[in-house]
């Protein structure tokens, strides 16, 4: 959780801070994200168990991409941010590294170019960048840093089967982003995105899922108080920023609205969004205690 200190791993390579400027090649030259894996990927096209990273800071997105991962077969390793991510590389190969962007200490673009660059055979594993946002700016400055390709956030099964079986994603024609602004009319929760929860979970698993997500979500309304009174807009947006992508993942649309809105809002505005947040918490709080009842 933001605001929180996260642990590190150390780099063991002698060469340890990777560069933050964006190379202008991937490890491919000008790969574009729309053209096929190469050959070495697609050599099998017949369904295995992968070894797979998740580099994702937001403890409610590891256990709800954990158990999608899991429940397909496959094994996860959980970095909680950077460092993690590149230390987990020195300790084994992965098939595919799934990418948070927005990560604390180092993010996912940091952490990409420099395994990239350094860490032997995960040079060439399929990295793939988990984000809330997928403009056409931010995938090309994403592509020129070593990523493969984009999930964009709520994270389903369907989002993940391409990357699965190892089959490129073609982000140019499919994008999963789902965001509360661009709905004509914004619920409390998604319906659609509950139903795939109580489909790829077990009941016991949902209410782990929920219980993991209203004490990150209120520890960092929390943080998002303290940052306002100390003035400390850089921990405000990124801690907004967090509730945002936890609370998209499992259709809490008031709550990922607001704290969307909230990085925009005039200084004078600031606390009547964060009351709108507030309210939309307790909202959603109610909304899935009913939710919970029916599965059970």
């Amino acid at each position: 959780m933001l605001g929180r200190k996260v642990e590190d791993i150390p780099l063991k390579s002698d060469d340890t801070t990777p560069s933050k400027k964006c190379s202008s090649k991937t490890h491919r030259g000008q790969t574009q994200f729309s053209e096929p894996i190469s050959a070495s990927r697609q050599s099998s096209t017949i369904r295995r168990n992968l070894s797979i990273l998740l580099a994702e800071d937001n403890p409610t997105n590891q256990i709800i991409t954990r158990n999608l991962l899991q429940k397909e077969g496959h094994d996860v390793t959980i970095a909680r941010n950077g460092h993690e991510a590149i230390g987990a590389c020195h300790a084994q190969i992965f098939d595919v590294i799934l990418m948070d962007i927005e990560m604390p200490n180092m993010n996912g673009i940091e952490a990409t170019q420099y395994i990239r660059r350094h860490l032997g055979p995960n040079q060439t594993s399929l990295i793939i960048a988990l984000t809330a946002y997928g403009s056409a700016s931010q995938k090309y400055t994403y592509q020129h840093s070593g990523i493969d390709d984009v999930i964009t956030k709520p994270f389903t099964l369907e989002a993940f089967a391409p990357v699965l079986t190892l089959e490129p994603v073609n982000i140019a024609k499919k994008d999963t982003l789902r965001t509360p602004a661009e709905k004509v009319k914004l619920s409390v929760i998604d319906p659609l995105i509950l139903s795939r929860l109580a489909r790829d979970h077990a009941t016991k698993d949902i209410h782990y899922i929920l219980r993991s997500f209203w004490r990150v979500a209120d520890g960092l309304y929390e943080d998002m108080h303290s940052a306002l009174e100390n003035n400390d807009q850089e921990t405000f947006d990124s801690c907004a920023h967090a509730l945002k992508g936890a609370a998209a993942n499992i259709g809490l649309n008031e709550i990922a609205y607001y704290s969307d809105n909230i990085a925009r809002a005039p200084r004078d505005k600031v606390m009547t969004a964060l009351a709108q947040i507030k309210h939309s918490m307790q909202r959603a709080r109610t909304a899935l205690d009913v939710f919970l009842k029916a599965l059970d």
